[in-house]
């Protein structure tokens, strides 16, 4: 006896037979919007040092280089970022950097003030350490020392050479304050 083969579209059924059935069972794993902002704010609120090294990579491909960052904005719950970077060939000139998650979505010109110093207010990005962002957040919780608190965002302020850490939670809002190396200095409510 010699073995059939199934005809073709045998197996064009199989799939829409195995469609509709994940279809109708519903989606795998889905959790509605709420839920899962749960889920982040119980684990710090997102942070995390591969993300933000994705986006100082990203950052370095498009500005060169240790680029030399005048602010900076880290949004965790909504996953974005705005960096303005001081151009290392122009030195005059200075570019708004916009991120949504690792994507880099908007480049845009930032008008400089004849009396603005961009010597004194503009850093290599290297000098502050990002690299070590879950371990800062974490102390920044430590230090806020409240129920249901997470991370919501973290900034660089480039002329006194701090990173600030803000923290919140439904009863409560407050700010870590680091030196640019990651060292805890004060907490302020």
């Amino acid at each position: 006896m010699v073995p059939r083969c199934r005809p073709r579209r045998a197996i064009p059924r199989l799939v829409t037979v195995a469609l509709v059935a994940l279809t109708a069972s519903g989606c795998i794993g889905a959790q509605n919007r709420e839920e899962f902002q749960t889920m982040i704010q119980a684990r710090g609120g997102g942070v995390s040092n591969a993300d933000i090294a994705a986006i100082v990579d990203r950052l370095e491909q498009a500005s060169g280089t240790d680029p030399l960052v005048r602010s900076a904005r880290f949004n965790f719950g909504a996953s974005t970022a705005v960096l303005e970077v001081r151009s290392r060939e122009r030195p005059t000139e200075v570019d708004r950097y916009t991120f949504r998650g690792h994507t880099l979505v908007d480049t845009t010109p930032v008008r400089i003030d004849v009396d603005d110093d961009l010597e004194a207010t503009s850093r290599p990005l290297s000098t502050f350490a990002l690299d070590e962002v879950e371990r800062i957040a974490d102390e920044a919780l430590a230090e806020f020392d409240a129920s249901g608190g997470y991370v919501t965002g973290l900034s660089l302020i480039v002329p006194q050479q701090t990173i600030r850490v803000d923290v919140e939670s439904p009863r409560a809002t407050g700010t870590g304050v680091f030196d640019a190396e990651g060292d805890f200095q004060e907490f302020q409510r």
